[in-house]
């Protein structure tokens, strides 16, 4: 049995159109198959909870973008048991760039159908460890993470009216470069703090801009800010902007755009199992694209578990 889990609003309502063609597929091929819409946020995650609660295995496909999967992977339980497979139907699809799918799910369901056989393969999960009015909390991530300048440009494009417009017309990830343009005449750098695995102390940053953490390369639409990032070393990838001015920031993120900021005057790039960043003044950070406002400090980590997918 297949189960679909499908983000209507994905893709401004394409994956309806795309579910539509999957399910063709399957009666075609004699496919048995469930399948359910979800209708508000975060129910990916309470459905996924459900049907992996059991280790009877199961084969669950989720159909939405990057911070659908996210929900998924937040409700996974017995990880070793249960198989989970990304149809990417998002507007950024960072996750499906990372891991070489093709953009189109209903072409990918096809291929994946095709095949005699399929091939699994566990992909790493990192975790971010935060407080949040009072209580220690835990959010998996898939893709990336980040905290500062990064968390707003990502806030930014939540709320842009213009990301409709651009995804409609199949340039939705124009979006991230024109917000991260736009907010940096309005971003103040501050010092901060920052613990490399069992550091003692802390790597001192006095203009920080933002932490990029990745499983993947990359985030914010195909922005590879960690093009060394693998999803099955057992690692996390950080890319840490610090010391810079406007007008040295300004030609950064078309750069980023491209890969062309590794080696960059301001631009760190690195490995490690654990990070800890700490700042005076509360920022955002997200979790694939979920925004976590008012925070001071996020640890990071490879998560102990990762997820079995399908990958072809």
């Amino acid at each position: 049995m297949h189960y679909f889990i499908i983000n209507p609003n994905a893709q401004s309502g394409k994956a309806v159109e795309h579910w539509e063609r999957i399910r063709k597929i399957c009666h075609e091929r004699n496919i048995e198959y469930r399948y359910v819409y979800t209708k508000y946020p975060g129910q990916m995650t309470e459905i996924v909870h459900r049907h992996t609660a059991n280790r009877n295995p199961k084969h669950i496909y989720v159909l939405g973008g990057d911070g659908s999967f996210n929900e998924a992977v937040n409700g996974l339980q017995n990880p070793d048991v249960h198989t989970i497979t990304f149809l990417p139907a998002g507007s950024g699809n960072d996750l499906a760039r990372g891991l070489g799918f093709p953009g189109n799910p209903s072409e990918f369901f096809d291929q994946l159908t095709k095949a005699d056989d399929y091939e699994e393969k566990t992909i790493d999960l990192a975790a971010a460890y935060y407080t949040d009015e009072g209580e220690q909390k835990k959010h998996l991530f898939a893709v990336s993470s980040g905290f500062g300048f990064d968390a707003d440009i990502t806030k930014g494009t939540h709320n842009s009216k213009i990301k409709k417009i651009l995804n409609k017309i199949g340039l939705g990830k124009l979006c991230y470069l024109l917000v991260g343009l736009k907010a940096l005449f309005s971003w103040q750098p501050q010092e901060a703090r920052l613990w490399i695995d069992d550091a003692k102390e802390p790597i001192v940053l006095p203009k920080f801009l933002f932490m990029a953490t990745h499983v993947h390369p990359y985030e914010g639409g195909g922005f590879p800010f960690c093009p060394d990032a693998e999803n099955g070393d057992g690692l996390i990838d950080l890319c840490i902007v610090n010391g810079l001015g406007l007008m040295q920031l300004f030609p950064l993120i078309p750069l980023a755009k491209f890969g062309k900021h590794k080696g960059k005057k301001g631009v760190i790039l690195t490995q490690c199992k654990k990070a800890r960043i700490q700042v005076d003044r509360p920022v955002s950070f997200h979790t694939d694209g979920e925004v976590h406002p008012n925070q001071t400090e996020v640890t990071y980590m490879n998560n102990e578990y990762g997820y079995r997918l399908q990958i072809k």
